[in-house]
């Protein structure tokens, strides 16, 4: 995502907002298994401590987003845009 560079908070929640959406479909992930009650997440200065399960349960996962938004409505494959291991999008390593 672009965001301002002179806006570093804002750019961190960015990034971790989309990770978040990227680790709650992975196969084998803890949301993907358990629902997105089941993966737990620190919280981050200024966010809610259950930011991550509002994200997740007000859009999806992230390959919710693209087949809803890509693959359904415009009928584009995710291609490159699939979540690793079928495309380069991988999720940070979160504990």
């Amino acid at each position: 995502a672009v965001t301002n560079p002179a806006d570093g908070a804002w750019a961190a929640r960015v990034a971790w907002v989309f990770n978040a959406l990227l680790l709650a479909g992975g196969a084998g992930g803890a949301w993907h298994a358990g629902g997105v009650d089941a993966m737990p997440v620190k919280t981050l200065p200024g966010l809610q401590a259950d930011w991550a399960h509002q994200v997740a349960a007000a859009v999806g996962s992230y390959a919710d987003i693209v087949q809803r938004n890509l693959t359904d409505r415009l009928g584009l494959p995710p291609g490159p845009n699939a979540a690793w291991p079928n495309g380069v999008q991988v999720p940070v390593a979160v504990r």
